[in-house]
């Protein structure tokens, strides 16, 4: 018996080996003036390359935008008895009004796809009172009530529950654009402007209920549909990171020739009025790094010059104060 465990304990015993004995070479890098200021100046080279090369695709964007809500603000209230106080402006849902704004003539050629933005501003989505008046379990259907995370949109006036609930899904953006081109209406596809993901996985496909139903009450749009059917909603269920936003309305599948007059037809339902906010409509095309953003570039840029300043600091330190390093012994 003692030989068989014998065997047994030999067997099972590691083969001897480097990796095993952990007796391998190994290399651990010291980080001279001179060798960072070689990783340095190689990391500025490529914040500044990339940042020209996005700044010359910001230039090949083509981007029109106006902004509406003044122009659209006549008749939106009662002329007999319009707010007077900054609650009754928070109150007020509106009349609504209609007007046509002008972008401009084309600036050059405009290939399809051209996408359109709204843009709201002085509104805070990232408010963390917002943020968390909604329950993402019951816009992915687990549950019937939200709950008290989504007051003070919970229920309605007389009761009942509200679902999808809370401030997110009660004041969704409810405005409507026509798109004209030299007078003729250019169809404008809302198919696919939400995240593939958020429908997949965010939103159930269900009907929803008693969201702004009632006129008095209402914060912005009806859902139209199902959850997962309205792309709209889910847009604008994604919050915005700063109180200046835009959001995607839909997209133009047809090419715009040069000095082609657009106008859109403005539907001004959203209060923006009661926070002071400005709206505005926008007509743009995309790059390969996404839409019109000059300041990412200019980032990358003078990042990249900071690198490039920093490696040669560190190289003139290298150089004049530096001392050679004392490598490590080695191991026997």
């Amino acid at each position: 018996m003692s030989g068989k465990k014998s065997v047994e304990k030999t067997s099972n015993k590691p083969k001897h080996t480097k990796c095993s004995q952990q007796e391998m070479h190994a290399m651990r890098p010291t980080l001279t003036p001179t060798y960072s200021s070689a990783l340095t100046f190689l990391a500025s080279l490529f914040c500044i390359a990339f940042g020209f090369i996005a700044r010359d695709s910001a230039r090949e964007i083509v981007e029109l935008h106006a902004r509406y809500d003044e122009a659209c603000k006549e008749g939106f209230f009662d002329s007999e008895n319009p707010p007077q106080t900054e609650e009754e402006y928070l109150r007020s849902t509106g009349n609504g009004t209609t007007c046509v704004v002008s972008l401009g003539e084309a600036p050059e050629y405009i290939k399809a796809p051209a996408y359109v933005y709204y843009g709201v501003s002085s509104m805070y989505q990232n408010h963390r009172r917002f943020v968390r008046s909604r329950s993402n379990e019951q816009l992915m259907g687990q549950r019937e009530n939200g709950g008290d995370v989504c007051d003070p949109k919970r229920t309605t006036i007389d009761g009942e529950d509200i679902n999808p609930c809370g401030l997110a899904a009660w004041s969704t953006f409810n405005d409507t654009f026509a798109v004209n081109v030299d007078g003729q209406p250019r169809a404008v596809s809302t198919k696919d402007i939400s995240w593939k993901g958020d429908r997949k996985f965010k939103f159930a496909n269900y009907v929803a209920k008693n969201v702004n139903e009632d006129p008095a009450t209402r914060g912005g749009k009806k859902i139209e549909g199902t959850v997962q059917e309205d792309e709209h909603f889910i847009v604008w269920m994604r919050t915005a990171s700063t109180k200046t936003f835009r959001k995607l309305w839909g997209v133009i599948e047809t090419d715009i020739d040069k000095g082609q007059e657009i106008t859109v037809n403005v539907t001004n339902l959203y209060n923006s009025y009661a926070f002071g906010g400005e709206k505005r409509v926008y007509l743009s095309t995309t790059t390969w790094l996404g839409g019109n953003n000059h300041a990412f570039a200019m980032y990358n840029i003078v990042v990249g010059f900071l690198l490039l300043i920093s490696s040669v600091v560190l190289a003139v330190l290298g150089v004049g104060f530096g001392r050679k390093p004392k490598l490590p012994e080695k191991r026997l």
